[in-house]
């Protein structure tokens, strides 16, 4: 097959950006509304499309030709989601479960008869969510909880009198079931108690706003979203700030939230999501307790080793070809489907059968099927390519 190119569809949601997306495609500034996300791939919700044909199609027509026999033998079609993110205003607090719980999950909500569509619905499939972002200007996240101590200090440093006896309970179990009891206090607190914490909360990151960017996240929060107390993970999570190249892999458990940057982003192919706040949608503080991993999570900030962003995930695999100082990326015959991403820069894609080139620059992506004979890239461009992980991976 010859190199397709997408047209991708772009997911408008109000913590969305009205410039970067529009920036990136080379289209007047600014957007008539948020645009929060650039898909590329299959998902029912956004899906890609090649000549007017949707990318889906393409591959039902012959999966042993566009992904390649392993992953067309694995079924269900492309495993991952590709997407550029261009996130203004924080994301909801959210985590993702494994295979098996999301499999179980979808199982027991349709024995429960409730709609694949209805607002309440906490698992869209049975497919897990594990994911990677990467920065392609300053990016800032929350991911995984902190050391215990550390949430203690945090905590005991803001002076919050109103949960002064939650904190003595976590103080003194300082453990995996001491941290659940104190989340699910938290996020459980009456009305009364919510409005008292936050108060109390916002008068401390006022005061110390210039000692640590956690109060000012905390201010810029709760004007975005008063009153609600997923806030108060700002206190609980890691906060991360990655440079431009920098990456962090998001499993299964581990409860994470995008506040501000623009990034590509790689998933597996799932809508199973389960909120802990700063949102309007449903959230199961059961459910979502069930999932979390209540234990410190340190920051891993990935980096590319030989062009590759290494993750435990098989369901994807991100890479950078990085051109900007000009030469040439070369592919061999043996790689599967892929979707490249230009984000800055020009150049040419051509394959080794002659007259097959496709010129290409910022804002186009770009679909490589596993039966494309070896290619290459030639320019000064820098890209980001999305392909499936390596067999023997979770």
């Amino acid at each position: 097959m010859p190199i397709l190119p997408l047209e991708s569809a772009i997911v408008r949601y109000p913590w969305g950006s009205r410039r970067l997306l529009a920036q990136w495609q080379s289209r007047p500034l600014p957007a008539a509304e948020p645009e929060a996300e650039l898909w590329m791939g299959v998902h029912p919700g956004a899906p890609s499309s090649s000549g007017g044909r949707p990318l889906g199609e393409i591959i039902a027509d012959d999966p042993v030709a566009v992904l390649g026999a392993s992953v067309a033998a694995r079924g269900g079609g492309l495993p991952f989601l590709f997407k550029l993110l261009a996130v203004e205003q924080p994301l909801s607090v959210q985590t993702h479960p494994d295979a098996r719980q999301a499999a179980a999950g979808f199982d027991r909500e349709v024995a429960a008869g409730i709609p694949l569509d209805a607002p309440q619905r906490n698992y869209r499939d049975r497919n897990h969510k594990p994911e990677i972002i990467c920065a392609l200007d300053r990016f800032w996240a929350l991911s995984g909880f902190r050391a215990y101590a550390d949430i203690l200090d945090l905590v005991t440093e803001a002076g919050l009198p109103e949960i002064a006896p939650e904190c003595a309970r976590f103080a003194a179990g300082r453990d995996a079931d001491a941290l659940k009891t104190f989340f699910v206090a938290l996020m459980g607190l009456d009305a009364g108690r919510t409005e008292r914490l936050l108060s109390q909360l916002a008068a401390a990151a006022d005061r110390r706003r210039d000692e640590r960017p956690e109060y000012r996240w905390i201010l810029e929060i709760l004007r975005l979203h008063p009153g609600d107390p997923g806030v108060l993970n700002v206190l609980l999570l890691n906060l991360v700030e990655l440079a431009p190249g920098e990456a962090l892999y998001c499993g299964a458990g581990r409860l994470h939230c995008y506040l501000r940057g623009f990034g590509v982003e790689l998933m597996a192919n799932s809508d199973n999501v389960l909120r802990a706040g700063l949102t309007a949608k449903h959230v199961d503080l059961r459910e979502l307790t069930d999932v979390l991993t209540f234990a410190p999570q340190a920051v891993a900030v990935l980096r590319p080793e030989d062009a590759v962003y290494r993750t435990p995930c098989r369901d994807f695999r991100l890479s950078v070809v990085d051109l900007t100082g000009g030469g040439v990326y070369s592919a061999g015959t043996d790689h599967g489907f892929e979707i490249l991403a230009v984000i800055s820069g020009r150049g040419t894609i051509r394959t080794s059968t002659p007259g097959t080139a496709l010129d290409i620059g910022r804002g186009d992506a770009v679909a490589v099927t596993a039966d494309t004979c070896g290619y290459e890239i030639t320019g000064r461009l820098l890209a980001y390519k999305a392909s499936v992980g390596a067999a023997g991976q979770e």
